[in-house]
């Protein structure tokens, strides 16, 4: 499966997880997606090795589009 349908089909699973109806997502959100801590997120934004992310004023917000190619990048294939 090429780069690209990965990236859609983990789109999909977002929005089966209750998020169907936004296009952006908070940092309680995406804690909850990827499965960690707000301290650890804010440590990935500070080392610049997290997922992509929008600054609005004061507010953080994640484009779903970015978490799902940070969880597909994030993976390690075996052989």
């Amino acid at each position: 499966m090429d780069l690209e349908k990965l990236v859609e089909k983990t789109i999909e699973d977002i929005n089966l997880s209750g998020f169907k109806s936004k296009v952006n997502l908070t940092i309680n959100e995406v804690s909850q997606i990827l499965g960690i801590g707000l301290s650890k997120l804010e440590d990935m934004r500070k080392n610049a090795n997290g997922p992509n992310y929008l600054k609005m004023g004061r507010r953080i917000i994640y484009p779903k589009r970015s978490i799902a190619e940070f969880i597909v990048n994030s993976q390690i294939r075996t052989l």
